[in-house]
């Protein structure tokens, strides 16, 4: 039997606001509708694209379940205006053959993408970071979020609704993961803008939101939250092969507690393979006084060489410390590659801990380490914490005491980073949530 399908959709369009995009728009899809035909349990989808140059496009298909996991690749006889070279036009059409066992999904989400191919400029992204947005956030964040104060905790949510709902502002997947912590209830916050590919590589930005109980956390981790906020509006107006997942952990201070049961129960799906991670912890402490970066005691027989180089430079404190294990070595390089490509005002600190850290302890003590354990590649993006910012966890972490100019290099940094590696892309999107 045959079925008009006639079902609202949600088009996400992906623009970018700059001279060089204005010259080369992004594709539009309109018009979805679909047929189904239950009887021979085949779909036909019906769309109108069109592109103000005219250009050969490339239409690729998404399908995805309730949990976000592709199932495009049990789809059979997949055929009609798809894949590439596809003109602009209206009538377009696909169509494939799917299971019996596809009905038993509740729901599942279809996407078309078109891509004209066109090379987005990562300095285009760049160049949109906004001091003025990240002070912004930190008004709002600014507070004592300790879980067991009675304010704190109360201000501790207020920050989590912020998260979430700036990632639904952003048209980002949007979710909460919940978790127990002794009779207390955590929850990390999410949001994603989920890879075009079959089986896309998973790359993650993350920092915490909790503060311990003293502080009121605009370097700990105040500055992380409003870069996450900064990093995930731009990055959200494009598209990616690969995935782009946002997270704020709960209850870091005591203990990793959001990370853990993020990793270890529940949040990381099975099949994901999580190429990268990023976490942001005190991003915002900055000093060009000589003798304002403290070196911990061993590190100069560690790590003599970026030692040497701190030494050099009378011991301030102007350089962001990119830690990674030796795992992690291809993404460190990554992000340092991209501070010296794009933004040269940033000086970055490489530290190659062997292991997981076990012989420096001090560089396992944030939501990196849990990736770390899980055999995952992750950085600690970071000022140097009380090496570096003596007043962290009192009441004197406050916001006057912060550099805005350097988060703003850290997160423009970042966005070229993941911008790279998730393989950004000039298309738009349009999603449909249907059930068969």
């Amino acid at each position: 039997m045959l079925a008009k399908i006639a079902i609202p959709i949600s088009l996400i369009l992906h623009s970018v606001f700059f001279n060089a995009s204005a010259q080369n728009q992004v594709p539009v899809i309109s018009n979805v509708s679909f047929t189904n035909n239950a009887q021979n349990h085949s779909l036909t989808i019906n769309y109108d694209v069109d592109d103000a140059e005219n250009d050969k496009l490339k239409i690729a298909l998404e399908v995805t379940n309730h949990a976000g996991h592709h199932v495009s690749s049990i789809l059979r006889d997949l055929k009609g205006d798809v894949g590439f070279p596809v003109m602009k036009g209206t009538k377009k059409s696909i169509s494939f053959i799917y299971p019996d066992s596809i009905k038993n999904i509740e729901t599942f989400t279809v996407s078309l993408i078109a891509d004209d191919l066109y090379k987005v400029k990562i300095e285009d992204l760049v160049a949109q970071v906004d001091t003025m947005r990240l002070k912004s956030y930190m008004n709002t964040i600014y507070g004592n979020r300790y879980y067991k104060d009675k304010a704190g905790a109360r201000h501790k949510e207020e920050v989590k609704d912020l998260l979430h709902n700036n990632f639904s502002s952003y048209n980002l997947k949007a979710n909460r993961h919940d978790f127990t912590y002794n009779d207390d209830k955590g929850q990390n916050i999410i949001g994603e803008r989920t890879g075009s590919q079959l089986q896309p590589k998973v790359y993650i930005l993350c920092g915490h939101f909790d503060t311990t109980k003293k502080s009121p956390g605009a370097d700990d981790n105040g500055s992380g939250v409003a870069g996450i906020l900064e990093a995930a509006r731009i990055l959200s107006q494009y598209n990616y092969k690969n995935t782009i997942r946002f997270i704020g952990f709960d209850l870091e201070e005591m203990g990793l507690i959001g990370s853990k049961n993020y990793v270890f129960n529940g949040g990381l799906g099975a099949d994901e393979k999580v190429d990268g991670v990023i976490n942001y912890d005190m991003i915002g402490f900055y000093s060009t006084k000589p003798k304002s970066q403290l070196i911990p005691k061993g590190y100069d027989i560690i790590f003599p060489a970026e030692v040497a180089a701190i030494a050099k430079n009378d011991y301030k404190g102007d350089f962001v410390v990119n830690t990674g294990n030796k795992n992690s070595k291809l993404l460190q390089d990554a992000f340092t590659s991209s501070a010296s490509k794009y933004v040269t005002d940033l000086k970055v600190v490489p530290l190659v801990t062997a292991y997981n850290g076990e012989m420096t302890p001090d560089l396992m003590a944030s939501d990196h380490f849990v990736f770390w354990r899980k055999d995952i590649k992750a950085l600690h993006i970071g000022d140097g914490g009380e090496t570096r910012n003596v007043f962290l966890d009192t009441p004197k972490d406050t916001i006057e005491k912060l550099n805005f100019t350097f988060i703003s290099n850290i997160v423009k940094t970042t966005i070229a980073t993941l911008a790279e590696l998730a393989e950004i892309n000039h298309s738009s999107t349009s999603t449909t949530h249907i059930k068969l």
